[in-house]
């Protein structure tokens, strides 16, 4: 589409109207790359079903992108596509120009979110899926990707290499990247592909305190590492645990999501975790004052504080652990008398 405006000299409209390449209205080198964007708590659901191949959120070249507490549930492909350019972007011989690495992607902050149910369509990517370098040739300026719960699917699955669906896919070219404090569960190949093998010329990828129910990854490339926790039961120590409990949408944007796809329970206790006995654990509090939750063995219909039942009021941040040892369920007793089936998960204290 061709703008021409009423105070363009006669030479502006001809080129403006022209159909070489001297037609863009803006000089060679006003372009810039896109900087301090925030995309934060949003909810979405069930996205690219029509275009299979894209992810709900996408970013091509940004600087200081940040992507924060959103909850993607349900999509044909990857959660989010962050960065680009591939291998031949590098700068290395072979690449579109040698000796010039692209670096324009970089100082992008992806914390926080929630993604679940991926790649019910097409393979070949992971909860977040990234490409080329995104920090400076000195490290500095490096992207992060922290504090993120990626499940692919909520029914329990084994790595069997089936589908090439990860956890965390940075593919080709990607560099200088971490990833700290993220929980992945229920890949098909692997929890994080930081290989050199067949993606080529990845380098510069560190993991560090990582939660999984499957070892499975790779980390031949160079100045890649990997630090994870591996419990196949889903079991988590608190700090695991929190991670769940604080990803996806802050506690004002919840009322988005319905309760067939986010409970009450999954809120007030968010996974399995080993915790102490008579310590504190956290919760959201979404719940009204005159709410009770409780903390009880499975199968309990009758509801008394003692040394195997505690209770707290619904919009409490924490709730006591029981002083005896044990396995412990989480049931809501509503203000109008009903009670909830026992919640989902577990906590094992002591």
């Amino acid at each position: 589409m061709q703008h021409i405006y009423e105070n363009d000299t006669e030479e502006q409209r001809v080129r403006e109207t022209s159909a070489d390449l001297d037609k863009e209205k803006f000089p060679y080198g006003t372009e810039a790359v896109p900087k301090n964007i925030s995309i934060t708590n949003n909810y979405l659901l069930e996205n690219c079903y029509f275009f299979l191949g894209n992810a709900p959120i996408t970013s091509f070249f940004t600087y200081n992108l940040n992507v924060e507490h959103n909850f993607i549930y349900k999509c044909s492909y990857s959660g989010m596509s962050i960065g680009w350019g591939w291998c031949n972007f590098d700068g290395t011989g072979g690449s579109q120009l040698p000796g010039q690495p692209t670096t324009t992607s970089r100082f992008n902050h992806v914390n926080y979110n929630r993604v679940e149910e991926i790649c019910s369509v097409l393979q070949d990517s992971g909860g977040i899926y990234s490409l080329g370098q995104q920090g400076n040739d000195d490290g500095s300026e490096a992207t992060e990707m922290c504090y993120n719960y990626i499940n692919c699917f909520r029914a329990p699955t084994a790595p069997n290499n089936s589908r090439m669906v990860n956890g965390f896919h940075p593919d080709e070219g990607s560099a200088f990247i971490r990833f700290d404090h993220n929980v992945v569960t229920n890949t098909i190949r692997n929890v994080y592909e930081l290989d050199d093998f067949n993606w080529m010329r990845k380098h510069h990828l560190t993991v560090t305190n990582g939660f999984s129910n499957t070892d499975r990854s790779t980390t031949s490339a160079p100045n890649c590492s990997l630090e994870q926790y591996v419990n196949s039961d889903y079991i988590w120590p608190l700090e695991g645990y929190e991670i769940v409990l604080r990803s996806g949408l802050e506690d004002e944007y919840v009322h988005m999501v319905s309760k067939d796809v986010m409970p009450d329970d999954y809120y007030e206790l968010a996974s399995n975790v080993s915790i102490t006995c008579g310590g504190d654990l956290p919760r959201r509090g979404l719940l009204n004052a005159d709410d009770t939750v409780w903390l009880a063995p499975s199968g309990t219909a009758d509801f008394a504080e003692s040394s195997t039942m505690t209770k707290a009021k619904g919009n409490e941040k924490t709730i006591k652990i029981p002083d005896e040892a044990g396995e412990y369920k989480l049931y809501i007793e509503y203000a109008d008398g009903t009670v909830s089936d026992e919640g989902t998960f577990t906590v094992y204290a002591g």
